[in-house]
């Protein structure tokens, strides 16, 4: 019953200011009959901006082209071990992982049989592009690189990615080690989202202390450019990851955030110039283009001022009571041109079956532009909601009661009336019609007989 009741409740949402959304920040609403921007040239031979929150495409070139992705691949490598690692558990390196990789890579000295955490191993990946570090990882994670490559692939695909298979932890050439513009985004997507790889993507510096090999400290510098103080320097960019391989060439994922809008931008076989350059302008044209719109006036407010359904006459759907409710967290990304009045929304349905529990996200408002997906919001449920309800309905029964109690009163009252008027007005049309009626005839009879008599 209580997901029927559910079910119902978000249908009611589908007729509730299906057009409404709040921007970010003010802006006059232009005509709709616009087309998306049209980026920059760039030299770069393949390069993405997707938001990090709706993963609107806001410029693409060669998205889906494979590409061998180098060290970016450690983004994937580290967004795993924070998955399925406790950021204190220790980390032994073993010789296969020391000796495992190219001397002349990028690496920090770590020893056989060296200790490290969880923890210190993401700096060492994400900073300083460890190849040594991401090869321990692996082994730590699942054993040997063989099963981490495997994890990789299963992720990747959960992801969305179709471009891509990887075979190692650090990004080291191989030939069946590729990606695209495109899956590195969406395994980015996935990264930035967590707040630990969020935290270690944007620290500049990092300490390692003495360890159970090497006496002394270990000092690792963010190699992203557009994060540290330098001519490449980007005022907004909160992270990223460079790589780099002689047959790879330049790779850069870059994060970048002003306001609400949070983008993401992907560069491949660049060079060590316009990696850089291609970025920045790209970022700059996703920024100057487009506006980020929060959804989280519509939890309540939106929902309730224009439907009906949701007013102080109905608890049920009370801004303040409603089990029903939209995160929060939702963004719609759209073109500086867009009118806000062409965004639709559609509801989509969860397949779990049985009673809602607490904040269950029991399905998704999807909200899209010229068909294309701009944004969606969770909905969930809150039982606790209906107690409220509950309450709040025993409430107004009790204090409606006495009312209730007189109203009935003046009915019972206004249906005695009704009756008495009714059997009034029968016995005062009995009589004119049938008793008068009788009067009249019995006179004419004996008027007859009289006369009768005479002739």
């Amino acid at each position: 019953m209580k997901r029927i009741v559910t079910i119902l409740l978000i249908s009611l949402l589908v007729f509730s200011d299906s057009h409404t959304v709040y921007a970010a920040k003010a802006r006059k609403d232009n005509p709709s009959n616009t087309v998306w921007p049209k980026g920059p040239s760039v030299t770069s031979d393949a390069a993405i901006i997707m938001d990090a929150n709706t993963g609107l495409i806001l410029y693409e070139k060669n998205i889906h082209k494979r590409f061998y992705p180098a060290s970016i691949t450690k983004i994937l490598t580290t967004l795993l071990a924070i998955e399925n690692c406790s950021l204190n558990e220790i980390v032994t390196f073993s010789r296969t992982a020391i000796f495992g990789i190219e001397r002349d890579s990028s690496h920090i000295g770590i020893d056989v049989g060296e200790k490290l955490t969880v923890e210190q191993c993401l700096y060492g990946i994400m900073l300083e592009s460890a190849n040594e570090v991401a090869y321990g990882i692996a082994e730590h994670v699942a054993g040997n690189m063989k099963s981490f490559a495997d994890l990789m692939n299963q992720k990747a695909k959960e992801l969305g990615c179709k471009d891509s298979h990887f075979v190692n932890s650090n990004g080291l050439h191989n030939d069946k080690h590729y990606t695209s513009a495109y899956d590195m985004a969406l395994i980015s997507k996935a990264a930035i989202s967590n707040s630990t790889f969020r935290k270690v993507t944007s620290t500049v510096s990092y300490v390692i202390p003495p360890t159970n090999i090497q006496k002394e400290s270990r000092y690792l510098t963010n190699h992203h450019k557009m994060l540290r103080s330098t001519c490449y320097h980007y005022d907004g960019c909160i992270g990223g990851k460079t790589g780099y391989t002689t047959i790879s060439k330049n790779t850069l994922v870059t994060f970048a955030k002003k306001g609400d809008l949070e983008l993401i931008c992907v560069v491949m076989h660049s060079d060590p110039v316009h990696q850089y350059t291609d970025t920045a302008e790209l970022l700059d044209f996703g920024f100057n283009n487009y506006t980020a719109y929060n959804l989280s006036e519509q939890t309540g407010t939106a929902l309730s001022d224009n439907t009906p359904f949701f007013t102080r006459y109905n608890t049920l759907f009370d801004k303040q009571n409603t089990p029903l409710q939209t995160s929060t967290k939702g963004i719609v990304v759209l073109p500086n041109s867009a009118n806000i009045k062409d965004v639709t929304k559609s509801i989509n349905y969860s397949n779990k079956t049985g009673d809602s529990k607490d904040n269950t996200v029991i399905g998704s408002i999807t909200y899209t532009y010229k068909g294309k997906t701009v944004g969606t919001s969770d909905i969930t449920y809150d039982s606790t909601k209906t107690k409220t309800l509950l309450i709040d309905q025993n409430q107004n029964k009790t204090t409606n009661k006495y009312d209730t109690l007189d109203a009935n009163k003046h009915l019972k009252l206004f249906i005695i009336i009704c009756i008495s008027s009714i059997v009034c007005l029968s016995f005062i049309a009995y009589y004119i019609l049938v008793v008068r009626a009788r009067r009249r005839n019995s006179a004419y009879f004996r008027k007859s007989r009289t006369s009768n008599r005479y002739y």
